[in-house]
């Protein structure tokens, strides 16, 4: 039912009448429609570890690599209508975790010269799990169209040729800091009190549960002043969802409009100016992240950095540069991931570093 409608539209009674099943069946298995959902994810993704476990090829990189996507492309219509029904959050995240917890782990190890960094099997194998996961991403948004073989090939020449030259601050950007023209300041004052209102109140409530009349009494605006900026509470959130992302982007970018000026050193690199952002900004995206009924948040944030660096790599590269913006957008959001369920223990220039040092370093199987 998930290929034709989304999952917070189907009923109980629609999931009965579909199995050939009555609700006392279906109560007598499970407590409501969300923990039928979580039992179909658990199962199916249980399955596919043992099949990976059971089938894997020791110290041969293609084939190994090869069964993760066709066990993917086995299954495809699973994660199709799951990852495309942009409703159910958890489901990416849980696919993560079972790929990375029940099969990575097991058969990579942590490189040497990564074992001087504080908590390095942490962001070590979210790194991994990560990469696959983001080229599993660009694989279902393009409708599993290629092929397993293809996958793992452009994979691993990503994995092997490390073509990193960009993001590493090696070559020039193309794009310049997006900057806006500039607003009336009593209306950058009220769409600015008015998006902190909203953020404030998300601290200590669901974003479902937050009505207009709390922003405004909030911010000290009246309802006039409010619609006279946005048609909604959710134009609001799209507003500073917006704001966020365009600063991520920006933040990539160097100061200098002299884009030949290449910056080589770490302490200036791009890495480290978006992770100076992202602490920055860490009030804010510890809220999105809590709050699982965020509107398409992680979507939104994804799309933004993913499609920032198709734009940017666009024929610099003989690889598939889709599959390889989905590599650093998925990878960089994880590494962000690990450091802020750390509560922040590390700066910004430690995680950077850390970063680009897992970028140059190639994997390493584990002695089985």
């Amino acid at each position: 039912m998930l290929k034709i409608k989304n999952y917070h539209d189907i009923t109980i009674s629609e999931i009965c009448k579909f199995a050939g099943y009555n609700r006392g069946t279906f109560y007598n298995n499970f407590n409501n429609k969300d923990n039928l959902l979580e039992f179909l994810i658990d199962s199916r993704l249980n399955e596919m570890v043992l099949h990976l476990n059971k089938s894997y090829f020791p110290y041969e990189t293609y084939s190994s690599t090869l069964l993760i996507f066709k066990t993917l492309f086995d299954n495809g219509d699973f994660f199709q209508s799951l990852l495309n029904n942009n409703t159910i959050i958890d489901f990416r995240y849980k696919t993560y975790e079972a790929l990375l917890n029940g099969h990575y782990k097991k058969v990579s190890d942590i490189p040497q010269n990564l074992e001087k960094y504080e908590s390095i099997e942490e962001f070590y194998y979210s790194y991994v799990g990560s990469a696959m996961m983001g080229i599993t991403m660009y694989w279902i948004k393009d409708g599993m169209k290629k092929s397993p073989e293809y996958l793992t090939e452009k994979f691993l020449e990503i994995v092997d040729t490390r073509p990193h030259d960009l993001i590493l601050g090696k070559i020039p950007f193309r794009s310049s800091r997006n900057n806006d023209k500039k607003l009336d300041p009593r209306v950058a004052r009220s769409k600015t009190a008015l998006k902190n209102a909203l953020i404030m109140l998300m601290q200590n409530k669901k974003y479902s549960q937050i009505k207009i009349a709390e922003i405004i009494q909030l911010a000290e605006y009246n309802r006039s002043t409010f619609y006279a900026h946005f048609d909604s509470k959710d134009h609001l959130y799209k507003y500073m969802i917006n704001d966020l992302t365009t600063g991520m982007t920006n933040s990539i970018l160097p100061l200098n409009i002299n884009h030949n000026k290449l910056e080589r050193k770490s302490s200036n690199s791009p890495i480290l100016r978006l992770f100076n952002y992202l602490y920055d900004n860490r009030y804010l995206l510890n809220i999105l992240y809590t709050d699982k009924n965020v509107p398409g948040f992680f979507n939104e944030i994804y799309t933004s950095l993913c499609q920032f660096f198709i734009e940017e790599l666009n024929e610099r590269e003989k690889i598939d540069t889709e599959m390889y913006a989905h590599y650093l957008t998925s990878t960089l959001l994880n590494t962000k991931g690990v450091w802020f369920s750390s509560k922040l223990q590390y700066s910004p220039l430690y995680v950077a570093e850390l970063y680009e040092d897992l970028l140059k370093t190639h994997p390493v199987e584990k002695e089985i």
